[in-house]
């Protein structure tokens, strides 16, 4: 079986793909679904998944965005197959913004900016990005947040932010903050 689709948003806007659900069968010679950047099959390739890893988000760089699902004819399959829906976004996330791609950043400059997934755009649910700001030991670090808004906690144990003095996980707590508890 293969499904496609052509995704068009009104002009001037983009295409916001947000995957739900993915199970696909295990090995990567079964079902896949590709993504691409535009209206057609010659488009270029955005992403493949199969198996059972996948993106949330995914954005067209413009109003086009096709998906095609293709399960082999193949005896005995497994998996439930996926669940997405998209949205029109008037931007596209920042390029300094944490994306699944980049979930664990190295820093290594004087100076720099970092954001959320998909910042200026919601973030999506159970992501985890890890900056690691490392300068010369001469300098002090100095995190300053111009924009801080993330969903409330009484508690701050679900969206929140941990800073740490040093490169490791265990390294001690500077700061903990959430939507309840700002810089």
């Amino acid at each position: 079986m293969t499904c496609t689709w052509m995704i068009t948003v009104p002009k001037g806007k983009f295409v916001k793909l947000k995957i739900s659900s993915f199970f696909l069968e295990i090995f990567c010679n079964g079902p896949s679904l590709k993504i691409r950047d535009g209206q057609s099959e010659s488009s270029d390739l955005l992403k493949s998944f199969c198996g059972r890893k996948f993106e949330s988000s995914l954005f067209s760089s413009g109003r086009h965005l096709w998906v095609r699902f293709h399960s082999p004819n193949k005896k005995y399959l497994r998996g439930t197959g996926f669940n997405a829906v998209f949205e029109a976004v008037n931007q596209l996330p920042s390029p300094f913004s944490c994306s699944e791609e980049k979930k664990n950043i190295r820093l290594e400059s004087e100076t720099g900016t970092l954001a959320s997934y998909n910042y200026p755009l919601p973030y999506d649910a159970n992501i985890e990005c890890i900056w690691l700001i490392d300068v010369d030991q001469s300098y002090n670090v100095e995190l300053s947040f111009k924009f801080f808004n993330l969903s409330s906690s009484s508690d701050c144990s679900e969206d929140y932010v941990i800073v740490r003095d040093g490169l490791y996980s265990s390294s001690d707590v500077v700061g903990k903050f959430c939507g309840s508890n700002k810089p």
